[in-house]
């Protein structure tokens, strides 16, 4: 057996994507941007809003705090966020220029406080808030 070194990432057909909760994460990436931990061509994040245990509800005014650590970072930054508020969380990151991660790992209620049907009721519904708040869908 033999094996081979790639150069990067994309030979591959790779990607890595930090998962940040916060201010401190966002400063440890900063730091590891800096001592070549990561590699600066590693530019892919995840904002968490909210956390599942101990049980917190995203709030999309906890996207400010992100974006305002991360703004020198240059980042290709996607949100999630846990509980009912998903869908105004993701609405916010849309708004602002982000991906929205959506998915019953995150959250299963109506903002309401419904339970969803399955997780295709809960991205149909993220879908049509977006597209009534005047956003089109990416493809990808």
């Amino acid at each position: 057996m033999h094996s081979k070194s790639f150069e990067s990432d994309s030979e591959v057909g790779t990607r890595v994507q930090h998962i940040l909760y916060g201010s401190s994460c966002i400063a440890q990436l900063k730091e590891w941007y800096g001592d070549g931990t990561v590699r600066p061509s590693m530019r892919d994040a995840i904002f968490v809003l909210g956390s599942y245990a101990p049980p917190v509800l995203g709030q999309p005014e906890d996207l400010a705090g992100f974006l305002s650590a991360a703004a020198d970072l240059k980042l290709n930054w996607t949100a999630c966020a846990f509980g009912r508020n998903e869908r105004a969380c993701l609405l916010a990151a849309i708004a602002a220029g982000g991906d929205a991660r959506i998915g019953f790992e995150n959250n299963i209620e109506t903002p309401e406080g419904e339970m969803l049907q399955d997780n295709a009721a809960s991205v149909a519904a993220l879908v049509r808030a977006a597209q009534d708040a005047g956003h089109s869908l990416k493809e990808g």
